[in-house]
């Protein structure tokens, strides 16, 4: 008796569950569900944006999440079950989308808001617009990270073609000019040591990103993909990776 009375008592738990969202999906063992406060989206869409989270929280260490748990006293307790924030994350593209959330028969259940899936339609209608673009992104960014981009017999004209960034470039070659100096500078803003495992993962879909807000010489508008990653050593820490799609190929775009 006492195995059936186990048996019934887990089963609606797992039931208002799955009433509560059919969109689930496994955080490094846990199950977790979305919520959307957007009641129009397609399921492909839903679909979409469930499996983008799932990745992106695949990448965040349990260790690095931290869910508060409000009060009964305060205001917002009978909406969420609390908050959560995601500390010290190495790479984190759940930041701003994933906050709220629900605990429903013991699992979490994210509260995605209408701000968040405005979010991601523009991301996805990105990604849809671009498709081939960003595909080739797969080829060149294994290439990237895997340091094979070398560098070592190009041409000046073959190194500069690699990299995008008009008004930096322009202000590398006013301060050296046509110099020894400034083939080696060109030479060395191209990353070509290999990236340790886990550190520079393929990115969220929420980072390719349509710039229209540029300078001219960067001709926009461009399509553009920011990647986070984590620098090992001395001077560690989270960084960024930015390229651009330019004239049907990606380039890296350095900074100062």
């Amino acid at each position: 008796m006492k195995k059936v009375i186990i048996a019934i008592s887990v089963f609606p738990l797992c039931a208002t569950f799955a009433q509560t969202t059919n969109w689930t999906f496994q955080w490094h063992g846990q199950t977790m569900g979305l919520d959307f406060e957007v009641t129009n989206l397609t399921k492909s869409l839903k679909a979409a944006i469930r499996d983008d989270i799932a990745y992106s929280m695949s990448l965040i260490p349990t260790t690095n999440a931290v869910f508060e748990v409000y009060p009964p006293t305060h205001p917002d307790s009978t909406k969420y079950t609390g908050f959560a924030r995601f500390s010290s994350a190495r790479i984190n593209y759940c930041e701003g989308v994933l906050f709220f959330y629900k605990t429903v028969g013991g699992n979490v259940c994210w509260q995605i808001d209408s701000d968040t899936s405005t979010e991601y339609l523009a991301a996805i209608a990105i990604t849809n617009q671009h498709a081939l673009a960003i595909a080739a992104f797969t080829n060149y960014f294994n290439q990237f990270t895997g340091g094979q981009i070398d560098n070592s017999n190009m041409t000046l004209a073959e190194k500069k073609a690699l990299l995008w960034n008009p008004p930096f470039l322009q202000q590398v070659k006013k301060a050296y000019g046509d110099t020894d100096k400034y083939e080696e500078l060109i030479g060395g803003m191209i990353p070509r040591v290999p990236a340790p495992p886990g550190a520079c993962p393929f990115p969220s879909i929420l980072a390719f990103t349509i710039e229209t807000d540029l300078p001219d010489e960067w001709n926009p508008p461009l399509l553009c993909c920011e990647v986070r990653y984590w620098a090992e050593g001395i001077y560690g820490g989270p960084r960024k990776f930015l390229f651009c799609y330019v004239e049907g190929t990606w380039r890296f775009s350095p900074g100062p």
